[in-house]
């Protein structure tokens, strides 16, 4: 049988623990009849708890040290080990109880010399997890699991609910001593701060036998998380991960591998935030708000956000404390534009044209990315550019906070809006720091609908921090006021250098008459939302109809598409010769393929400004297209034929009676030519100058009409007929992410949860317009249908 090695001295600290707790606390441990064992009770110098002591029975000897009233558990814990006398020593909180009697006579004979090691320096009791329950041979068992320091370090940096970092502990009374001295006055002597620096001291560590049944909590934990004296515990754990942050490097500059030492450090202070906020979030009014602001006065808004990231309530409990930061509150002189990636998209060509116009303003710009693979080339002279990385949330906030200060940002216009699932938490973050963000959405509002996802859901909990979101069409703006974004502006889209370069330089065409009709399409060949198969069946209706006709596809690749696939769907329709992929083109050899046509043919279901339209146009071409009647651009535009969506047979019809017809085709020609010279004639730089100020006109911020919700209950009712589902992903058992099928675990069908999501912009639309009612109800039932 083990010998127990030397004295055990167990340290209780009242907290403010009711009477009845504490005494609970000393008879558990009494009841387990330790011996060679000293209990020191530590409670304030007035506090009616001392008088405990004289309760217990005789033969358990309970000595009281006294501290200040105000004391902390950190200060009272130190105060207790300053009066001990054992060789190891444990921390008990009154409300703390011992349901195993023999767990602490087993760990400590766990400590002693075996033939695996020496005698151990600490002995972790590890908490059960959440609904987790130890079996009786469990309990049983006599064997305890020896730890390096690097594993227990590894436990804090990769395991956010990981066993061993909720624990009490039982250490060796010298290496207590030695981390009391280290941390001199700082206020942390918590278990995970002593478990860290125990381990950064190279200390052994063993799993105590059946140490997950060993105690039991009253009090704090049976009020929950959400108790107040629990959340000011909480913070005050977020106080000494931050305190201790000094004696970290300290350690770690003297460290062969610092790494899993500073990983496990931003684990604890990532995991305490995170403790701090959830139970904020669980305070009534104003004490969730007061113990958020206290939390703010400690660490950053990064933190924060990286934080309460883990959970989407404690995020939007952040997210409903943080007012917008008005534009025009502070100067703009450094101006930081972010997207994904910088290539030739469109979205990087609305970027990176704001960039010029904004140098020209005066103003620095930074762009940054948030993926690797951008095109740095692209950047304007004077812009600088960041890439976000990190292996970490924590660390990528961090870094955008870096960023931020070292360029002085005064304004961020957020190019992600539509195209992240984590755009919220960097504007969170700037917001908090009293930097602006603009939001900017490059696609008409019901993509979302269409692609069949949840993104509304988000948009709609999140918009209210922007200082402005900026959309691209009047339609755009009735929607998003309709949901509750009244600070919403719609702004026409920069042009793109084809634009540029071409515009006032095209001539009006003459008409095809007497040789072979030739159509034109550039993109990118992707299906989901430009639908390019939809251009065979264009050009299988012409050759039906007898039209003399070739049709050019040009574009890259896309993840739903191919030039191959393309070209063999051609073959089944038996269009060789008379539809032909090429493959993207660039420079002249586009603008020859352009200006060597007669019509450009766009068959896209949603878009938010198809750049090609207005490059089209501008050398001269009419376009004959699929509506999308929210465009602007199609404002006032004669060279532009629509018919409705999804009819090919009236789209070639279209253009055939155009071609056939040279005084409709040469006046829509001359209608191109001036629809193109006003997209280039807005004075961006002037737009660009009121947007940072805050002092657009009014006028691009209308308010909704009747006309407006009638016509976005047509569309949302024909995009969620046409949705094409895009499954949710959710966590896998490993913790990664693997994507559902078409219906979730409890047999939802894909249409129902489209219905879902759809249904708070229904009532957002019938709550201004009562007289929508009907039409939103043919939404519902139509997708009930499905």
């Amino acid at each position: 049988m083990t010998t127990p090695v030397g004295t055990l001295s167990i340290v209780i600290t009242a907290d403010g623990a009711a009477a009845e707790s504490l005494l609970a606390t000393l008879e558990s441990v009494a009841a387990a009849r330790l011996p060679s064992t000293e209990i020191i009770c530590v409670v304030a110098a007035s506090d009616p708890h001392a008088a405990i002591a004289s309760r217990m029975p005789d033969d358990v000897h309970v000595r009281v040290v006294t501290t200040d009233a105000d004391a902390t558990r950190s200060h009272s814990r130190r105060r207790g080990l300053r009066a001990t006398s054992g060789a190891y020593i444990a921390f008990l909180v009154a409300g703390d109880l011992l349901s195993d009697p023999t767990a602490l006579a087993r760990a400590r004979a766990s400590v002693t010399p075996s033939p695996d090691g020496p005698a151990a320096d600490v002995v972790v009791f590890d908490r059960p997890a959440r609904n987790e329950k130890t079996s009786a041979s469990a309990r049983r068992s006599p064997r305890a699991v020896r730890r390096s320091p690097d594993a227990i370090l590894g436990t804090f940096a990769s395991d956010v609910d990981g066993p061993h970092v909720r624990s009490r502990l039982l250490l060796r009374s010298s290496i207590l001593r030695d981390i009391d001295r280290r941390l001199g006055d700082i206020d942390a002597f918590e278990d995970t701060v002593v478990m860290l620096l125990a381990a950064a001291a190279g200390a052994s560590f063993v799993l105590a036998p059946s140490a997950a049944a060993a105690f039991e909590r009253r009090g704090e934990s049976a009020a929950g998380a959400a108790h107040p004296d629990a959340v000011r515990n909480a913070t005050r754990a977020v106080s000494a991960a931050v305190a201790i942050e000094p004696v970290v490097s300290e350690s770690a500059r003297h460290s062969p591998n610092p790494e899993p030492l500073l990983l496990g450090y931003e684990g604890i202070r990532e995991r305490a935030i995170g403790d701090a906020l959830e139970g904020a979030a669980g305070l009534p009014e104003p004490q969730g708000a007061k113990a958020l602001d206290d939390l703010r006065m400690i660490v950053s808004e990064a933190d924060i956000v990286a934080a309460a990231a883990r959970s989407a309530r404690v995020l939007a409990f952040v997210a409903s404390r943080t007012a917008p930061v008005p534009l025009g509150s502070r100067p703009v002189r450094s101006v930081l534009l972010t997207t994904n990636i910088v290539t030739t998209g469109g979205v990087s060509g609305v970027l990176l044209t704001q960039a010029r116009f904004l140098i020209d303003a005066g103003h620095r710009v930074t762009v940054v990315a948030h993926r690797a693979g951008s095109d740095e080339s692209a950047l304007p002279p004077g812009a600088a550019f960041e890439q976000i990385t990190g292996a970490t949330k924590a660390e990528r906030m961090r870094k955008w906070m870096e960023v931020c200060r070292r360029h002085e940002i005064d304004l961020v216009i957020d190019h992600r809006v539509l195209y992240s699932r984590d755009w919220h938490e960097y504007a969170l973050v700037s917001t908090g720091a009293g930097i602006p963000t603009i939001g900017w959405i490059h696609n008409f509002a019901a993509r979302p609908t269409y692609n069949g996802n949840d993104l509304h859901t988000l948009l709609a909990a999140y918009l209210p921090v922007l200082a402005r979101l900026i959309v691209l069409s009047p339609l755009d703006v009735a929607f998003w006021k309709l949901r509750g974004i009244d600070r919403t502006s719609y702004l026409p889209n920069p042009p793109s250098p084809l634009l540029l370069s071409s515009a006032g330089s095209g001539r009006p065409r003459l008409a095809p008459a007497g040789r072979r009709l030739e159509l034109v399409w550039w993109g990118r060949l992707e299906e989901h939302t430009k639908k390019v198969t939809a251009l065979v069946d264009v050009a299988s209706s012409l050759k039906r109809s007898g039209v003399d006709f070739r049709l050019r596809i040009v574009g890259p690749d896309w993840t739903d598409m191919s030039a191959s696939t393309l070209r063999d769907l051609v073959s089944k329709r038996s269009l060789d010769g008379m539809v032909e992929i090429t493959g993207p083109l660039h420079g002249q050899e586009l603008l020859d393929a352009v200006d060597s046509s007669d019509l450009f043919v766009n068959t896209s279901i949603i878009e938010g400004y198809p750049l090609t339209l207005s490059e089209a146009q501008a050398r001269g071409l009419p376009v004959a297209m699929y509506d999308l009647p929210w465009l602007a651009l199609l404002e006032a535009n004669d060279g532009v034929l629509t018919v409705p969506q999804g009819d090919a047979d009236a789209l070639a019809a279209a253009i055939a009676d155009l071609a056939s017809d040279p005084n409709a085709y040469e006046a829509a020609s001359r209608a191109s030519i001036a629809a193109a010279q006003r997209a280039v004639s807005h004075d961006f730089a002037t737009l660009y100058a009121q947007l940072v100020r805050g002092a657009l006109p009014e006028s691009f911020s209308p308010a909704p009409t009747r006309e407006d919700a009638e016509r976005l209950l047509r569309l949302l009712l024909f995009f969620a007929e046409n949705a094409t589902f895009v499954p949710a992903r959710v966590p896998s058992r490993r913790g990664g992410r693997r994507a559902t099928g078409r219906a979730n675990g409890r047999g939802t069908s894909w249409a129902a949860r489209l219905e879902s999501r759809l249904t708070p912009l229904g009532h957002d639309l019938v709550t201004v317009f009562p007289w929508a009612r009907p039409a939103a109800r043919r939404v519902k039932n139509a997708l009930l249908r499905r």
